[in-house]
């Protein structure tokens, strides 16, 4: 129920003056409104009135914090679903390529540099080619 109705049904049911009737009813609101609503000048209409607004701006805080925490959820999900597809795209292509240099038995380096290659990991069957011209 919101600040000016409570209000309305407090005054309703009892007897007791604006001042103490406005302590009673501050009692009864959240501690966030409660302080904001404490500063304002005037009867307990315009308190009530006050308290309203809070709550309203309490209320649409609440809802664009619950929409945030939806997207964020939607963000994770969608970060696992690319990390998911991106490692199984890995995972073929590391298999193509192994499988590929399990069946010529050349190492990565003279793959890549051939004759160049400094380095060579074994077991590697690379041969060099044969030089017609004899350098």
């Amino acid at each position: 129920m919101k600040p000016t109705q409570l209000l309305k049904k407090m005054k309703a049911s009892s007897q007791l003056g604006d001042d103490v009737l406005k302590l009673l009813w501050l009692q009864r609101l959240p501690v966030r409104v409660r302080t904001i609503v404490a500063a304002v000048e005037g009867d307990s209409v315009q308190y009530a009135k006050v308290a309203d607004k809070v709550f309203e701006v309490y209320e649409i805080k609440n809802e664009i914090k619950k929409e945030i925490d939806e997207l964020k959820v939607m963000v994770n999900n969608l970060i696992i679903q690319l990390g998911k597809g991106g490692r199984s795209n890995d995972r073929y292509r590391g298999k193509w390529r192994s499988s590929s240099a399990k069946r010529d038995n050349i190492c990565f380096y003279h793959r890549r540099f051939k004759k160049r290659s400094t380095k060579c990991v074994q077991p590697c069957q690379y041969k060099p080619p044969q030089n017609s011209a004899g350098n």
